[in-house]
């Protein structure tokens, strides 16, 4: 039986066209190995964000090679959109780019006839959304779901809207339909996911984000959880329609990239800081406790002290349950790519500490406000003493005697390092 392994960087849409692309080799007779073990096919999916991602990517290649030097090396995603000549001189066999995952058996069968490396790249400017499909994943408790491909923002610093091309939608008895497979084969929590997944609909006439939820929940499943929303799209009507939705987690993760509104307009952002503010006064009206996370850029192009310290402020002042801190970037294309007055690695190095500080005890302040609640955790891995999972807020808890799969109501007593440790509430 012919083996393949995959290597999956980036984000929750690559995570879900990984799966998908080995339900197909599966479906094809494959045997499923890791990546360390030694294959015949080896699958990098990849990510060109940062500059760390891009790099990681091509060492996945080399790590591949080492592992069999006689393996098939396939490379898809966005390096691949990008790059594919030059992934062709890295020793790549089949590159795949971001279309035609869904015949991806049918490339490597064509390259391995032809006994020569072959590109399958296309232009992305008019791509429809391509139906993928994962019906199982090895976490068993939780399913990525993804609804939208693509974005037509150009924010000056991002590179994604050149290699996934334009926003295009899954049709909402596709989404049913794959959420009933998910359902019926013992997920509790599927998070949905794009690559803007607040353009969901856009081109399908009366038919918004709500609607995609709405046709999740309609399958009886327990959490829905939603990628990264934009906040330009929380308003009164949107949050007032998600909370008559009871499986969505109280858990939003609102893209920020800078507290400085001049930061902000550099970036072509399309709010301020008030209006972000606004959008999180929203959430919190109608979800009071709800866990606000985010994304933040640091060193970004001519950020000024002044401006570094306006974002340290406002990042402490919204009170987020987690923060993702990131170094600015610089990736050939952008438009920030060419501004002339770009930071120093050194002090964006030390800014991203600084904003990491101000991110941990915005963290450890939202999460020791729940000590002493009793909270539902659905427990996803067994541990020495039960198993470890996440409350509806992505709290991460561990309590003695739980059991992967289950969901229960957990007393929280204690908090330490990211961790709770909770007792496992018997009472009626």
């Amino acid at each position: 039986m012919m083996t393949v392994a995959f290597h999956t960087l980036g984000c929750k849409v690559n995570q879900y066209d990984s799966e998908a692309m080995l339900s197909e080799f599966i479906n094809a007779g494959y045997q499923h190995v890791a990546f360390d073990e030694k294959a015949d096919i080896y699958v990098i999916n990849t990510c060109i964000v940062t500059h760390t991602g891009e790099r990681k990517s091509f060492q996945m290649i080399r790590r591949a090679k080492h592992n069999n030097p006689n393996a098939f090396i396939v490379v898809a995603g966005c390096l691949a959109q990008r790059d594919s000549e030059k992934l062709l001189d890295k020793g790549a066999d089949l590159v795949i780019g971001n279309s035609d995952r869904k015949d991806i058996v049918k490339h490597v069968n064509e390259a391995l006839e032809a006994k020569r490396a072959i590109i399958k790249v296309k232009d992305l400017r008019h791509a429809h959304f391509e139906n993928l499909s994962v019906e199982s994943y090895s976490d068993k408790t939780r399913a990525i779901l993804k609804i939208q491909e693509g974005c037509d923002r150009y924010c000056t610093y991002c590179i994604i809207p050149y290699v996934r091309g334009g926003v295009r939608s899954r049709s909402i008895e596709s989404i049913r339909r794959e959420a009933q497979k998910l359902v019926k084969n013992g997920y509790r929590e599927i998070v949905l996911t794009g690559i803007h997944l607040s353009s969901y609909g856009r081109g399908q006439e009366g038919i918004s984000l709500i609607d995609a939820i709405s046709a999740v929940a309609e399958e009886n499943i327990e959490r829905i959880r939603l990628g990264s929303l934009e906040p330009c799209i929380i308003d009164e009507d949107f949050a007032r329609k998600l909370n008559d939705i009871p499986a969505v987690c109280p858990q939003f993760h609102l893209s920020l990239q800078s507290g400085s509104d001049t930061v902000l307009k550099r970036m072509a952002r399309c709010y301020t800081t008030e209006e972000y503010t606004n959008s999180v006064n929203i959430l919190r009206k109608y979800y009071p406790d709800c866990a606000i996370t985010t994304d933040v850029i640091c060193g970004f192009s001519a950020e000024t002290e002044q401006e570094h310290e306006e974002s340290l402020s406002f990042v402490d002042s919204i009170g987020f349950s987690r923060v993702h801190v990131f170094p600015y970037s610089r990736r050939s294309g952008t438009a920030a790519a060419k501004m002339s007055e770009q930071i120093l690695k050194e002090i964006k190095t030390r800014r991203a500490r600084e904003m990491t500080a101000v991110a941990k005890k915005s963290q450890d302040r939202y999460a020791k406000g729940f000590l002493g609640k009793v909270v539902s955790v659905l427990f996803e891995e067994n541990t020495d003493i039960g198993a470890i999972g996440y409350t509806p807020e992505y709290l991460r808890v561990e309590a003695e005697g739980a059991k992967q799969n289950s969901i229960a109501n957990v007393k929280l007593v204690e908090y330490s390092k990211g961790i709770f440790k909770g007792v496992i509430n018997t009472e009626a």
